[in-house]
């Protein structure tokens, strides 16, 4: 028995496709459609055609200048989930906290993690735990004193000292040319030897012409030092004596090593040519930093020996 054919009422239109192109003809889908009005806020509706056999790719209607904003989505989306994990922290920590305490301490969180992000940005480069270069031993004595009369003066100068002995180590001659700073508690930098006259070199030199009978002037320490201990170099570092109002002083040690670093400048302006006023990189050196406290006030200060703190390898 065959099936009777389903029955159809003559008034019924048969159903339109859901998706009908406009134009039959055109055989591409309409890309855009623009406001003639106001075609600064034109939609655009996105419909990408794909290979026979491929997976057709997503389609939808966004405005035409909201590319950039669909690209931030992820990240919004994660501020999202970050502002959701501090309002709950709020809510489980500092609820049974007042207003203004919770206040307080949050504007002190936001000052750590602040001041933490700003030296993570900017820290120094640290020296290599292993030598990465040739590096100088470097013995020396803590600070001393000597008042003498200049010739031409009329009254007693006072002049800080430290004798020093530099010895090649290593395996090849090593060119050896130190420099020497003072930097203050109250961050005064004072250049050692510059304005003392030879004078005061030749006054220490001969008060420890027992102990270091080959101490040289400090102008004879520079150039290729050989290596071995029958080679090494004995002289002094000499600065002026400080104001009673210092109670500590860093002295920097350099050129006792080859190791050295290239650190950008955070300063540079890339609207300007690199120069030595605008320089786009800084080159560090490894140096050594010797710590000293002055005890006492300003009366008895002058009097007083300083006392070793700290030592130290810095880039500098």
């Amino acid at each position: 028995m065959r099936p009777h054919p389903p029955k159809t009422n003559p008034n019924q239109s048969t159903p339109k496709p859901r998706f009908q192109p406009r134009n039959a003809d055109s055989a591409q889908p309409r890309a855009h459609r623009i406001d003639e009005t106001n075609p600064s806020c034109s939609t655009a509706l996105i419909v990408v055609s794909a290979p026979a056999g491929c997976n057709p790719p997503r389609t939808g209607l966004f405005p035409a200048r909201s590319t950039q904003k669909r690209d931030q989505l992820p990240a919004r989306r994660h501020a999202h989930h970050v502002k959701n994990a501090i309002r709950d922290v709020d809510r489980a920590v500092f609820a049974r906290y007042p207003a203004a305490m919770r206040l307080n301490v949050k504007l002190m969180i936001l000052g750590l993690a602040v001041n933490l992000a700003c030296g993570a940005a900017h820290a120094a480069p640290e020296p290599s735990v292993a030598h990465t270069s040739w590096e100088l031993e470097f013995t020396y004595s803590d600070p001393q004193r000597i008042t003498l009369t200049l010739p031409g003066d009329d009254h007693a100068s006072t002049y800080w000292y430290i004798v020093y002995t530099a010895t090649n180590t290593t395996g090849d001659e090593a060119e050896f040319y130190p420099t020497f700073d003072i930097v203050t508690g109250d961050l005064k930098r004072i250049e050692a030897g510059f304005g003392v006259s030879p004078s005061v070199n030749d006054a220490i030199l001969t008060r420890h012409k027992k102990a270091y009978p080959f101490s040289v002037d400090p102008m004879k320490m520079y150039g290729p030092l050989l290596r071995g201990e029958d080679n090494a170099r004995t002289s002094i570092i000499v600065f002026p004596e400080f104001e009673d109002d210092v109670n500590a002083f860093t002295v920097y040690v350099g050129g006792l090593s080859g190791e050295v670093a290239k650190i950008r400048n955070p300063r540079f302006d890339r609207a300007v040519q690199p120069s030595d006023e605008n320089p786009m990189f800084f080159f560090v050196r490894k140096t050594l930093a010797i710590g000293y406290d002055v005890p006492g006030d300003t009366r008895t200060r002058l009097e007083a020996a300083p006392v070793r703190t700290t030592q130290a390898w810095v880039m500098r």
